[in-house]
């Protein structure tokens, strides 16, 4: 017999590997997990969890994923064609932000997004909200889709080996590549996964003045870094993710 005590563990009378739950247990999160829910829960809940149980997609073999990578070589190979490289390309990916607008339930007597409104140009569908910002970023920099994965799937815990990615692309052009993110380093095993998927430099928190808006540093601080690491004439690829309109959003945010 085994006995399981957690703070947040709960356990249902059938086979084990099936009927684990963990109450506040976030894949993207384990050093949280493991000091919450102590080693043998937290293994079992990895090892439990939907997104360990991957299925094999349909049609899934050698063939046609070179058929796929052919296809899209030869796209690739089209945009290049007689096309201008920039010296720097910035790719911002901000906290919560949305055009609020959209939603049709709700009116305002001015535009909230008139300052970047003429800037805005075509539109990017998010594929989680309220949570999962590593799996936002997995599929920007890597061009790979959630979609065929189980909904508790989060890549980043995953990720060991080197894969393709917009920094090694960029890099094969003669950029270097830097990410910015003005929380903790390890979180969703960005120090570790950001070396697997090519960025030459990481600057998190610590590296930022403590300037805060709310409980996280601001975007100001964020403007500011980047306007610092590219103030120079090399060809550099900067992703950045900001914090200060993350949750909570108590009153005065």
């Amino acid at each position: 017999m085994i006995i399981l005590v957690s703070k947040n563990f709960e356990i249902a009378k059938k086979p084990i590997n099936k009927t684990i739950k963990l109450s506040g247990f976030m894949a993207g999160e384990p050093n949280r997990n493991y000091l919450n829910n102590g080693m043998l829960s937290s293994f079992l809940g990895y090892t439990t969890i939907d997104s360990a149980k991957q299925a094999k997609p349909d049609n899934y073999s050698g063939a046609e994923i070179q058929r796929i990578s052919d296809e899209m070589q030869a796209t690739k190979q089209l945009h290049e064609t007689n096309s201008e490289q920039p010296d720097k390309v910035i790719v911002l990916l901000a906290e919560s932000f949305m055009d609020v607008t959209r939603d049709e339930d709700v009116e305002y007597s001015i535009d909230p997004l008139a300052d970047v409104r003429e800037d805005m140009i075509g539109d990017a569908i998010a594929g989680v909200v309220a949570g999962t910002t590593a799996n936002t970023e997995f599929e920007v920099l890597t061009g790979f889709s959630m979609y065929p994965l189980q909904t508790a799937s989060v890549p980043y815990t995953n990720i060991y080996e080197s894969i393709p990615s917009l920094p090694k692309y960029f890099k094969s052009k003669g950029y270097s590549a830097t990410a910015l993110h003005t929380y903790f380093a390890d979180w969703y095993r960005r120090n570790e996964v950001y070396n697997s998927i090519g960025f030459d430099e990481f600057i998190a928190a610590p590296d930022f003045p403590q300037e805060k808006k709310g409980y996280y540093i601001s975007d100001d601080a964020m403007a500011n870094k980047i306007i610092e690491v590219t103030d120079n004439d090399d060809k550099q690829f900067i992703f950045a993710i900001t914090m200060q309109n993350h949750s909570p959003y108590n009153e005065g945010k």
